[in-house]
């Protein structure tokens, strides 16, 4: 009888600890989904609390245990599919050596900047003991240093991209200007094929007017040279007749008498 009111009495107990157990473990994975959405999404190895000293096996370990934990089919967390693909594109950038190479650069950038903030050598390791003085403690300043840093790249590629893009709308807008530049021309050839007769007309009339005034004009030029040329004939004659008639005494001639009248 006491076995089994001892064993009907650890059964209620079992249970309460495995509701705790489940509700602890459900409590624990929105903690992680929390703690990944909250992290730098710039830096893989915050995301998924890794430093950069890791190894490659170390990294696909750590990334199939957070994967498992924060699965969005075992946690409630609304947000548990975007700490999920969080996740999936930490550790696909960590597995891309030259990805990982450029972070692991500006993570050393930036711990030389400090070290040299710091006037300390920049070979000193992390655990040095002037560094575990430091207030805040050094690997928060790594962090944040390394965020700045990360930022400052981000907004330079950023820039970069819009640069590119510019100059390919400018490429862009002037193919465009050009292809409309060739169907004017093509265009104006057309209209100037199709109006070659009119054109033909109009020049020709245009010839014949000109050709016309060209020739009254010489006719009214030759008219005002021969009259011109005439006054002054006639001026010069009158001249030479007053002339002659100072000189010779020459008389103009006289008319005749009818002859009844001489009679």
């Amino acid at each position: 009888m006491s076995s089994k009111a001892s064993s009907s009495s650890s059964k209620p107990v079992d249970d309460v600890e495995k509701l705790l157990s489940r509700e602890a473990t459900a409590f624990q994975r929105e903690l992680e989904v929390e703690r990944i959405l909250k992290a730098f999404k710039l830096n893989p190895y915050e995301i998924l609390d890794l430093n950069e000293s890791v190894t490659a096996d170390e990294i696909k370990k750590k990334y199939r245990q957070l994967s498992l934990f924060i699965h969005p089919d075992k946690t409630p967390h609304a947000r548990a599919p975007d700490a999920f693909d969080l996740l999936k594109k930490a550790e696909s950038e960590l597995s891309d050596q030259k990805k990982r190479d450029e972070l692991d650069a500006v993570i050393k950038q930036a711990r030389i900047l400090l070290l040299r903030g710091l006037q300390l050598p920049t070979t000193t390791e992390d655990d040095d003991d002037k560094l575990r003085e430091l207030n805040p403690p050094w690997k928060e300043q790594l962090r944040a240093k390394t965020k700045e840093l990360l930022i400052d790249e981000e907004l330079r590629r950023r820039k970069a991209i819009k640069m590119n893009l510019a100059n390919e709308g400018l490429e862009a807008k002037k193919k465009e200007e050009e292809i409309a530049a060739k169907k004017r021309k093509a265009e104006d050839d057309a209209n100037w094929e199709a109006n070659r007769e009119q054109r033909f007309s109009v020049k020709t009339t245009g010839l014949i007017l000109v050709i016309s005034i060209s020739l009254w004009r010489s006719v009214i030029l030759i008219l005002r040279c021969f009259l011109f040329v005439h006054t002054r004939l006639v001026v010069f004659f009158k001249f030479y007749m007053y002339i002659c008639n100072i000189h010779f005494n020459w008389k103009p001639l006289q008319k005749e008498e009818p002859y009844n009248e001489r009679v």
